[in-house]
């Protein structure tokens, strides 16, 4: 299994806008890029192509795709995307859904944000 690390961004989103700014970047793409770079890390802590699935059966949610290793989701219909928020945005056609709290590995597994979490708490 290859050996993965990633050192989350530190500090609110208002104090990371002033730090993409003054590197010349659009601030709304710093935390999108940090989503991408967390993804990819779980992606290839998982090792393999991994279904994802989200589901609210009371709510009529159901929504299945895969994880590729290097981090990309690809939906049912097609669609890819390098974060989880822009997949389960996408998927259900929304835009307030938390892509690290809808998302699980399987039906009954770990949510991407745990996944997460536990690779934060193993590189420090």
């Amino acid at each position: 299994m290859p050996l993965v690390s990633w050192e989350p961004l530190r500090g609110s989103a208002d104090a990371l806008d002033p730090v993409a700014e003054a590197l010349g970047g659009d601030p709304s793409k710093s935390l999108l890029v940090q989503e991408t770079a967390e993804l990819a890390a779980v992606a290839a802590s998982l090792g393999k192509p991994t279904q994802l699935i989200w589901q609210r059966l009371r709510r009529g949610i159901y929504h299945e795709a895969i994880l590729s290793v290097e981090g990309v989701i690809t939906l049912s219909d097609g669609r890819s995307f390098t974060d989880p928020t822009s997949a389960a945005n996408a998927a259900q056609a929304v835009t307030d859904a938390d892509g690290w709290r809808v998302w699980r590995v399987g039906v009954h597994g770990a949510h991407l944000g745990d996944l997460r979490d536990d690779l934060a708490d193993r590189s420090f």
